[in-house]
């Protein structure tokens, strides 16, 4: 699997974090309709990043298992990516423990930016 980490985007959030922490873990998880790959890194480490993976259904019982495993491994925020609405209930699961993002993934088709509905 290759993950790309572009140096400034996790920068400004280590160095915020670097002053009132020595480990800031975060996850990210990418999100299909049946599974959910997630790979989690301590963003504080300095050199080069360690991944740990695990893959996880989408039904009720493996998004508590889900939860349960980033509340033991210590993650505080999590970006998930979903070309669908499957991102909704993974939300839901871990919106009370984490800081969450989404990234929206833009067909390739598409070639400029337009708001999904409710977006406005």
């Amino acid at each position: 699997m290759v993950l790309k980490i572009f140096p400034g985007a996790l920068s400004a959030l280590v160095r915020r974090k670097e002053a009132m922490e020595s480990s800031y873990k975060v996850a990210g998880i990418d999100v299909h309709k049946k599974m959910l790959a997630v790979v989690i890194t301590d963003a504080a480490e300095v050199g080069e990043f360690r991944f740990e993976r695990r893959k996880f259904g989408t039904g009720e019982a493996e998004l508590r298992a889900l939860a349960g495993w980033l509340a033991e491994s210590g993650v505080k925020e999590a970006v998930m990516e979903s070309t669908a609405q499957y991102w909704k209930p993974v939300w839901q699961a871990l919106e009370r423990q984490l800081k969450l993002h989404l990234a929206q993934a833009w067909p390739q088709a598409q070639t400029e930016w337009r708001p999904y509905p409710g977006q406005g």
